[in-house]
């Protein structure tokens, strides 16, 4: 009798046929891991659900096995099972393909990366050497203070110590990442919320729980570095008009004979709004940030089109903005 298609795991939509079912040693060999690992893995994260044959053994589909695959690519790299195993295929294969393009194109600064630390414990780490492979341009004794900080030089990644990792330390992790975006971020801390590890999870911040060694402290920073230029890429543009110009825009549209600029600014000023919105709605909503960080993007790609067409409409109709002292 043949086996039993398996059931599809949460968020998945599995169209399974008997040629692609695969027993756990054929998928333990196909993905490289060890048969005990993938039963772990099932039990305590319930990152698949397999089915079961006749006989009541195990049994895979290939879209099973896919994720499996993508899932011990990224712990390779340095993630969590317990923060990865919620995430749908489509987000892991997001985060795989981040890493590898990052990967493919980042290089830190010569003379090796750059590297701000704020912990008391990385302090001291650097006195014992954990860091001469890089160059600390400047520590800090806490995240509040580097926060606080008002010039703080230019680095590749940011190392941060904290003895309890909560939901509301990764508003302030990401307040650090937009002063300076596409910079890389390693988190180590004591004692964390799994809600709070799975946000930085989504959003590409490494976590290690303390204690860390020296070996493995460096790994995590090389890997956190991998993936610095993709955040970048993500980077909010900044707008070629401001509220200022728009308000004057939509005010005195009614002395041009052509109506385009003042429905121009309506829909910019709308997606400027939902851009925040979407950035806030990703700080507040850990579960939907990734969603919220791709609708803000769509909203920024489509406002820069719109300021572009707008930049055309002003110039064509001879529209002269006011200056600041007007």
């Amino acid at each position: 009798m043949p086996p039993s298609v398996p059931p599809a795991a949460p968020g998945e939509d599995l169209q399974t046929s008997r040629e692609d079912i695969k027993t756990i040693g054929v998928a333990a060999r196909l993905v490289g891991m060890k048969v005990d690992t993938i039963r772990m893995w099932e039990r305590r994260y319930a990152v698949v659900r397999p089915g079961r044959s006749a006989s009541g053994d195990r049994v895979y589909s290939d879209a099973m096995i896919q994720r499996l695959a993508i899932l011990k690519a990224l712990v390779d790299r340095g993630f969590a099972i317990g923060t990865l195993a919620g995430l749908s295929q489509e987000q892991l294969a997001a985060q795989l393909q981040s890493l590898e393009l990052a990967r493919a194109r980042h290089a830190p600064a010569q003379g090796g990366a750059r590297i701000i630390l704020a912990g008391v414990g990385l302090r001291a780490s650097v006195a014992q050497g954990s860091f001469d492979w890089a160059r600390v341009v400047a520590t800090f004794a806490s995240v509040q203070e580097l926060e606080a900080q008002p010039d703080v030089p230019d680095a590749d990644l940011v190392v941060v110590e904290l003895a309890s990792l909560q939901d509301p330390t990764v508003l302030a992790l990401d307040a650090l990442s937009r002063q300076a975006p596409g910079r890389a971020q390693v988190v180590l801390y004591g004692f964390g919320r799994r809600s709070a590890l799975r946000s930085l999870a989504l959003r590409g911040v490494l976590t290690r729980q303390l204690p860390v060694d020296t070996a493995a402290l460096r790994q995590a920073c090389a890997l956190a570095l991998g993936a610095a230029g993709e955040a970048s890429a993500m980077t909010r543009r900044a707008s070629r008009f401001s509220e200022r110009d728009l308000v004057w825009l939509g005010t005195h549209a009614e002395s041009i004979a052509c109506e385009c600029p003042r429905h121009l600014v309506t829909l910019l000023r709308g997606l400027g709004a939902f851009e925040t919105y979407s950035r806030e709605c990703g700080l507040n909503q850990a579960e939907d940030q990734e969603l919220h960080r791709f609708l803000e993007a769509s909203a920024g790609a489509a406002r820069t089109l719109l300021e572009e067409a707008l930049s055309r409409v002003i110039e064509a109709d001879g529209i002269a903005l006011p200056t600041k002292a007007d």
